[in-house]
């Protein structure tokens, strides 16, 4: 799949089904979009679109697909020649409850017919461990899982999921950290790193308690962005917008109510 802009390798990789029929979601509507298989016609169209028109939007910062159809239908990206891929991780969360961690997550099987999904965890984002597995067919892996770990590791807990489908192909999930401690917060990362011209990336923080968290991006100790942010007590995802500044490593600090502070240094294109 095209990954940044000008990635022609991508572009020239991406095509289409067109799914014809009425969408038959598990529970009815209103649902999540129906899976390919749940099309009551059964027939479906391969397109395959001109990769002139596979632009990628500079203002909204998403790609963007045009073709020609004709009437009313589910349509469904993937890559070529393999139609859709099979697990994609819709989101893993996790919150701190106590001295537990809850653990949830979402899947979309497609059209794999069963999922194992084994919930790793490590403490220091490298040698992970499985704590909980979980095998489901395609009927199942429409609803959330979750699981909590009552046990978490001290300090920083890293988690994510390795799923392996019917056909034996692995997927791993993003990777999220909570922090099992009663105070503090962790900068887990920042993505993309590099950040793209475009300027969006995602600041990911683990904290230990609710509460307030101010922002600093800086160079060489000037400060160029702050801003402000509610967090949970958990894994927080916080959008960044560094479309501003020109190209060059920069820092970003983390500083809780306490005073407390935590950074990571990333490169801008």
């Amino acid at each position: 799949m095209p990954n940044l802009p000008g990635d022609a390798a991508g572009i020239a990789n991406l095509r289409i089904t067109q799914y014809h029929g009425s969408a038959t979601p598990p529970g009815g509507w209103p649902a999540n979009p129906s899976l390919p298989n749940q099309y009551s016609a059964g027939t479906n169209t391969y397109i395959n679109p001109d990769d002139a028109n596979i632009v990628w939007n500079v203002v909204n910062n998403y790609w963007e697909v045009t073709f020609n159809v004709t009437g009313f239908s589910g349509f469904y990206v993937h890559t070529n020649p393999s139609f859709p891929l099979p697990i994609v991780v819709n989101y893993l969360q996790g919150t701190k409850q106590g001295s537990s961690h809850n653990l949830n997550w979402k899947v979309t099987c497609a059209s794999s017919s069963s999922a194992t999904m084994v919930l790793e965890r490590s403490a220091d984002n490298r040698s992970f461990t499985a704590i909980n597995t979980v095998t489901a067919d395609a009927l199942r892996c429409a609803q959330p899982f979750n699981y909590v770990d009552a046990s978490p590791l001290a300090g920083v807990n890293y988690y994510r999921l390795r799923i392996t489908d019917a056909n034996g192909k692995v997927t791993y999930s993003n990777t999220i950290a909570l922090v099992n401690k009663l105070s503090g917060v962790e900068i887990v990362g920042i993505a993309p790193n590099p950040v793209t011209s475009a300027g969006a990336a995602t600041l990911n923080v683990a904290s230990a308690q609710q509460g307030t968290l101010k922002i600093v991006t800086d160079l060489a100790g000037r400060q160029l962005i702050t801003q402000t942010e509610k967090i949970i007590a958990g894994s927080n995802q916080i959008p960044m917008n560094f479309a501003k500044l020109s190209g060059g490593s920069y820092q970003v600090t983390a500083i809780t109510e306490d005073g407390k502070a935590t950074s990571v240094r990333f490169v801008k294109q």
